[in-house]
């Protein structure tokens, strides 16, 4: 194995090219949750008890959008980075 040279993949996240990392249509951008009105979380309250709860429409972000197909809102893509390494020779 020494003195060779190996090319490897490297997996890594690229930023999706349809919505620059935001997770939202381009058209459509991010808009405040209604149902916790960007807080990112909601309050439930009963008599003396509230109960607070993190927002399903915003998943505790405080905006909610139209996902991109691509990255199904994430904002990235899954890829691989081949990059090519060399074992040095020993003497």
């Amino acid at each position: 194995m020494r003195g060779l040279s190996v090319d490897i993949q490297v997996p890594r996240l690229e930023e999706c090219a349809r919505c620059h990392g935001k997770g939202a249509e381009p058209e459509d951008g991010l808009v405040t949750c209604p149902p916790c009105r960007g807080r990112g979380e909601v309050i439930y309250q009963q008599a003396f008890l509230s109960v607070r709860r993190t927002s399903r429409d915003a998943a505790g972000a405080g905006r909610s959008s139209a996902s991109v197909k691509e990255c199904r809102g994430d904002g990235y893509l899954r890829a691989r980075a081949e990059t090519e390494v060399n074992i040095p020779r020993r003497r």
